[in-house]
């Protein structure tokens, strides 16, 4: 990938998701870690038959995720991300998500809410198709892991938290573009999620099917205003974020 992002805190988290972001740092502290690999794979005949059908699963999702055309950056936009003298702004960016989550089983779009100047806030949830079909089981298992609580209200024992952090996932987030003149925070967001949905190595299939990952653009309306700025001339190397026509964050 071009370019990774060092943002992080967004100004707001759905609640749905709140629990989820935690959630990881339990399942972390909690994970049984086993030195014997034939335990930590599962050496019990019932562990071995899921292990087969979720090889079995990640197979049939790999064969057809290379099956089908994802769009491009440069076939969305005419350019690739981080090109010279080319800035996405978020309503590019924003259009092209929503052709992505067309085109990919791997990507299912969330509405967070209105930023302060109208714009629709969009959470990227991706992740492997295997997941995505069980993804309301996962939250729970996040938000039974922040709280330490059962659905009914009562405490988890060690045991039942060390067996949901076993069958959950981890939750990642990734944000960009939170201070709206480091221009690289947005752009590496659209990138990542691109090279998520489309690549077909098998280290990109084991990171979706043991993640899921949130992606959520921190500042759509500070995208918009620089990267219009900065496109606004027609002669690419005169292009400048100088001289901004108002305040932003």
């Amino acid at each position: 990938m071009r370019a990774i992002s060092s943002e992080s805190s967004p100004r707001c988290v759905p609640s749905a998701w709140l629990s989820a972001c935690v959630g990881p740092c339990i399942s972390l502290l909690v994970r049984p870690c086993d030195s014997d690999s034939s335990t930590a794979l599962g050496s019990s005949p019932r562990a071995s038959i899921r292990n087969a059908r979720s090889i079995s699963a990640w197979r049939a999702d790999s064969a057809a995720s290379r099956a089908r055309h994802i769009t491009t950056p440069k076939e969305a936009f005419g350019h690739d991300f981080g090109d010279d003298y080319f800035l996405a702004n978020y309503q590019q960016l924003s259009a092209y998500w929503k052709t992505l989550a067309k085109e990919s089983d791997r990507i299912v779009l969330n509405d967070m809410g209105e930023t302060a100047e109208g714009r629709r806030q969009l959470m990227a949830v991706v992740t492997s198709p295997a997941n995505h079909r069980r993804l309301a089981r996962y939250k729970s298992i996040a938000k039974q892991l922040a709280q330490a609580r059962k659905p009914d209200g009562t405490v988890l024992t060690d045991a039942e938290a060390r067996a949901l952090a076993k069958e959950g996932k981890t939750i990642v987030w990734i944000d960009g573009g939170l201070h709206a003149t480091e221009v690289l925070g947005a752009q590496q967001l659209g990138e990542m999620v691109w090279q998520f949905v489309s690549r077909t190595d098998e280290e990109t299939q084991r990171i979706l099917d043991d993640c899921i990952i949130l992606f959520v653009h921190a500042n759509p309306d500070g995208n918009d205003l620089t990267a219009d700025w900065y496109m606004r001339n027609p002669v690419p190397e005169q292009r400048s974020l100088t001289s901004l026509p108002k305040l932003y964050q």
